[in-house]
């Protein structure tokens, strides 16, 4: 099932800061478009739903 919102925006991506919080930060020069797609799978006997992210960058380099 997708999420709210399913896809990031592409001109940014998402970073781990100094505390390890997630943050989206522009794209550096070094990295071409980024994408990330959410989706979650629903809650099933008795347990919470499971959300799930995909996630591809692409590098200038290697």
């Amino acid at each position: 099932m997708k999420r709210n919102p399913y896809e990031s925006d592409p001109g940014f991506w998402p970073v781990l800061d100094a505390n390890c919080v997630w943050q989206r930060d522009p794209l550096p020069a070094t990295v071409l478009p980024t994408l990330t797609r959410y989706g979650e799978l629903p809650a099933q006997d008795g347990r919470g739903p499971i959300r799930v992210a995909a996630v591809v960058t692409a590098q200038r380099t290697a």
